[in-house]
């Protein structure tokens, strides 16, 4: 055979399993088309494995499809489980019926908030016959304006002349079709985006609720829940977040999910500003820092994190966390979806600024910041102070050096990891165990080593610590003066009495107090006198008997 031909072929052979071997693991947790009969691990299972070809492929999308139409059909879906599974559908079979069922049913999943507000509302009827319908305020009737309709498509119509803050609903009606229109929509402007509050198919006249939209972890549900509002408004993409932009105290996931959603810098700065100093967001949570690791545009930050996941694979096999023994699904899953690197060994991932996306020059660009100001690397302030490049390319001062004059920080208790401190005059950052660790890259060497940080308060701490070495200095000198006059006769202890013996305690209850008690007599017994004499006699003799043997 050729070798061009034979090179080719192992080419074909050896390609594809360095490709899976990372997901050898996750494949082999398979079971009965599913993994663990669980709708969320199986949808992304299946969508990190979306370019990988293996056995039941087919049979799992399939599983996920029944499960989902079954849950629809019943009204009975859990919101986050429906999420995973649009996510997964829209990449595998995203023409298939379950999959546009399945968005629909979501969508109209929601409950709605509602402030009053006015501005930016529109309607859309979509049919394939010409016609006309009418719009109005179900509450107030004589408000209302006719729509002309297309055959195919039909532009938004403004409906803000019939909206006032009393309204909380409209009514499309377009019975005079000969048939139902496709979809009959409502929609809120909130420029430049657009958002689909409300989306109903096959009907001729509908009440649509005006609000935002918001899902609880259920239809049954009477509260909305901000997790499953932001993987709803993930899976969903175009419909309207302003219900959780809302809400306070997202998590650094919900954040991430919210910019995603909105593209707003401020959400995602937030995301940032809570990445842990090691790379990971929650509480080392490896499913939520590989999720946002999804989301996030590349920067430093990004590298960090993957860093991060990759130093949290197991050691013998291609899953997370480790060690094995933990090792799960969903977090495997999760972190294969960020493509990280194979068996190979766990390598460091690097960028640099000359690797950054458009989207991150741009958003660098409007910030007024430069590429040229790497991430968490040091620069030089406007002030000739030392700085921090932030993830806009600017260049922030460190707090706490004393640089420019009184930039100083006085009485805080405790060396919060990731403050900036002072280690021997030099600036540094607080690590996870409290202690000031100076930045390597400003060439500034410290005065001492082990130094404290200036957020811990020294003069106090050191004005302690000087009584107790004194304290343990003057028991020390009392303690050898004590043993030093001892043994020289300086220092004599009065010995306690000793107690009467047994025989000199005990005295008869009924004997006078002058009567010492006798000790027993030692008289011998006559017969045991006598047994004694004989075998002396005996012990005599034998030993003269010997001698005479030895002469």
């Amino acid at each position: 055979m050729d070798k061009k031909y034979l090179v080719i072929l192992l080419i074909f052979i050896l390609v594809p399993l360095a490709y899976s071997a990372n997901q050898d693991w996750l494949i082999s947790k398979l079971s009965q088309n599913n993994w663990n009969n669980n709708i969320q691990d199986t949808s992304l299972s299946l969508l990190s494995l979306k370019d990988t070809d293996y056995t039941k492929k087919q049979e799992t999308i399939s599983w996920l499809e029944t499960k989902m139409n079954s849950c629809t059909t019943s009204d009975s879906c859990n919101i986050k489980d429906a999420s995973f599974a649009l996510l997964a559908l829209n990449e595998l079979s995203a023409s298939s019926a379950t999959t546009v069922k399945l968005k629909n049913w979501l969508l109209n999943a929601s409950t709605f908030q509602y402030s009053g507000e006015t501005a930016g509302w529109k309607a859309q009827i979509i049919s394939t016959i010409a016609g006309s319908c009418i719009i109005s305020d179900p509450q107030n009737p004589s408000q209302s304006q006719s729509v002309t309709i297309s055959a195919g498509f039909t532009p938004w119509v403004d409906i803000g002349s019939l909206i006032s803050q009393t309204t909380n609903s409209i009514k499309i009606d377009c019975t005079s079709l000969s048939s139902s229109p496709i979809s009959l929509s409502l929609i809120r402007e909130a420029s430049p985006k657009y958002y689909i509050n409300k989306e109903i198919t096959n009907q001729k006249e509908i009440i649509l609720e005006l609000g935002y939209p918001c899902w609880g972890t259920t239809t049954q549900a009477s509260t909305c829940d901000k997790e499953s509002t932001a993987f709803a408004l993930f899976a969903l993409k175009q419909t309207d977040p302003k219900w959780l932009e809302n809400q306070g105290d997202l998590t650094p996931l919900q954040n991430a999910l919210l910019y995603s959603v909105t593209n707003n810098n401020n959400y995602l700065a937030k995301v940032l500003d809570e990445q842990n100093s090691f790379g990971y967001w929650g509480s080392a949570n490896l499913f939520e820092t590989a999720f946002i690791s999804l989301i996030i545009p590349d920067s430093d930050k990004k590298t960090k994190a993957l860093n991060w996941i990759v130093s949290q694979k197991a050691a013998t096999q291609d899953c997370w966390p480790k060690p094995e023994s933990l090792c799960n699904v969903r977090s495997t899953a999760a972190a294969l979806l960020n493509q990280l690197p194979s068996s190979a060994g766990n390598e460091t991932l690097t960028t640099s600024s000359s690797n950054q996306t458009e989207e991150r020059k741009k958003q660098n660009e409007e910030k007024g910041g430069t590429v040229d100001c790497p991430e968490d690397s040091s620069c030089t302030t406007s002030d000739a102070c030392p700085g921090t490049c932030d993830y806009w390319g600017l260049c922030q001062d460190d707090k706490g050096d004393n640089c420019p004059k009184g930039d100083v920080i006085e009485k805080q208790e405790t060396c919060k990891e990731g403050s900036v401190c002072t280690a021997g005059a030099c600036p540094g950052k607080c690590d996870a165990f409290g202690d000031c660790v100076d930045n390597a890259e400003d060439n500034c060497t410290p005065e001492t080593t082990g130094s404290t940080a200036t957020t811990t308060p020294t003069g106090e701490g050191s004005s302690v610590l000087f009584w107790i070495l004194m304290v343990l200095l003057l028991l020390i000198v009392v303690a050898g003066g004590g043993y030093l006059a001892y043994k020289k006769g300086l220092l004599k202890f009065k010995k306690k009495p000793s107690k009467p013996s047994s025989a000199q305690a005990f005295r008869h209850p009924f004997a006078p107090a002058s009567q010492i008690p006798q000790r027993r007599s030692t008289i011998t017994h006559p017969v045991k006198g006598r047994i004694q004499h004989e075998l002396d006699s005996s012990i005599n003799e034998m030993e003269k008997f010997l001698k005479g043997r030895k002469k």
